[in-house]
């Protein structure tokens, strides 16, 4: 059985919600819904069985997070999207200003891509078109000096592209975050 955040689950007797969900290797985090946040910890889906209360999504869930984060190996890949933690990331400061050129080309191949993959569509990732981003980013670093014929672009900027799209998918389905907008 799959369990969905939010979900209500029994675990060792207590009624617990699932905080993060990996359904990759049925590994959830849970949470029991009395708030005791001491008791966090990994456990295998075969440890749960589903509540007999209708699933919900519960506002103590996040709260629950914030409080035990540094108990929490990783904590910071976990989605926080509070007002302070969004202030603590410097998206412009600590990425675009590091990496303006970069940011750049990987746009770059982002709108030959659509136009390759989605002709006459508005930009947008079309996720099921390939899926084996770790495989093509290291094909990419192997000939990462060369430009590649189609795009006329260095093939390290399909391999950061590639690295991207790794990392949001790993950000998505292991610790939360939502789906990318522009991702179908």
């Amino acid at each position: 059985m799959r369990y969905d955040v939010g979900q209500k689950v029994i675990f060792e007797g207590e009624l617990c919600l699932v905080h993060t969900a990996d359904a990759s290797d049925q590994t959830y985090i849970v949470i029991p819904v009395d708030g005791d946040i001491g008791d966090w910890s990994w456990q295998a889906e075969k440890d749960l069985t589903p509540a007999e209360e209708p699933k919900t999504v519960v506002g103590v869930v996040q709260d629950a997070a914030t409080a035990v984060r540094d108990r929490i190996k990783g904590w910071r890949m976990y989605y926080d999207n509070s007002s302070a933690r969004r202030k603590e990331q410097p998206v412009a400061e600590g990425f675009l200003d590091y990496f303006p050129a970069a940011a750049r080309l990987v746009a770059e191949l982002s709108r030959l891509g659509n136009e390759k993959h989605n002709p006459g569509q508005p930009m947008h990732w079309a996720r099921g078109k390939s899926m084996d981003h770790r495989d093509c980013v290291a094909r990419h670093i192997m000939d990462a000096d060369e430009i590649d014929d189609e795009t006329q672009l260095a093939e390290a900027v399909s391999a950061v592209w590639r690295a991207c799209a790794y990392l949001q998918v790993l950000a998505e389905e292991k610790y939360g975050w939502p789906k990318a907008p522009r991702a179908r």
